[in-house]
């Protein structure tokens, strides 16, 4: 997992739009009237903001070479929660 690393990408994230529908509503391919779906770069940004923040809460630093980071941000995390869940708090 990693960051937008080309030169368009920009150092201060920019203002998110507002919501435009309340319903949810999925990707698709386009065809028969129906416009191919495009994420645009909110959508892009929170889902990299989400990924990183779980790597962060593991501890692991962002690498554009491993591709199970996310994985093992999530072992350490649900090994961490097993942890104290069956140690009990203060022990």
């Amino acid at each position: 997992m990693y960051w937008v690393d080309t030169q368009t990408g920009v150092d201060v994230e920019p203002a998110r739009k507002p919501v435009a529908s309340a319903v949810r509503k999925f990707f698709t391919e386009g065809g028969a009237g129906v416009p191919v779906s495009v994420p645009g770069g909110d959508w892009y940004n929170q889902i990299t903001n989400e990924l990183l923040n779980v790597l962060a809460a593991a501890g692991i630093d962002p690498s554009k070479t491993d591709d199970d980071q996310l994985l093992l941000a999530i072992q350490l995390i649900a090994g961490a929660q097993n942890s104290f869940t069956q140690s009990g708090p203060g022990t």
